[in-house]
């Protein structure tokens, strides 16, 4: 037996090529109809985080206006409404960020709002700022008084 050759067992221990290249082809297959469904919301994930951080800058900002009437301006609305700024116009920055969109006395007629020009009609002030993405909140102040319903 010496010149005989013994066959040896083969041993598969690996992939072959085709294997691999199909294995990636239907990865990549699942992976895009995965993105395809899920994509938006993967990638729009960080929208309302980022709205959120917005409004609670305006929320932030109002509250500091309300912080200073219930410090120095309880009994001077005009004042107050001097410090806010005027409407239209960028918050007074000491306040934070947003842009004013009602800095004026109110009352009340039988069914709306009224807007008045001067402090001595009406004893409440009225403040909306509007953030940068387009969210408004309004406070109203009175003037020291809290039995004070605005007419």
């Amino acid at each position: 037996m010496k010149g005989k050759r013994q066959a040896r067992p083969q041993c598969n221990n690996g992939f072959t090529l085709i294997e691999v290249i199909i294995t990636i082809v239907v990865a990549a297959i699942l992976a895009s109809m995965i993105f395809s469904y899920f994509g938006t919301a993967i990638t729009g994930s960080a929208t309302p985080v980022s709205r959120l951080e917005t409004a609670l800058a305006a929320q932030s900002a109002i509250e500091n206006v309300t912080a200073d009437y219930m410090a120095n301006y309880t009994s001077n609305l005009s004042g107050l409404q001097n410090k806010v700024g005027r409407e239209g116009q960028a918050l007074n920055v000491s306040y934070g960020n947003g842009t004013i969109i009602d800095n004026h006395f109110i009352t009340w007629s039988a069914n709306n709002e009224v807007r008045v020009q001067t402090p001595s009609v009406s004893n409440c002030l009225k403040v909306t700022v509007r953030d940068s993405i387009g969210e408004s909140l309004t406070q109203i102040f009175t003037g020291g008084d809290q039995g004070v319903n605005c007419q």
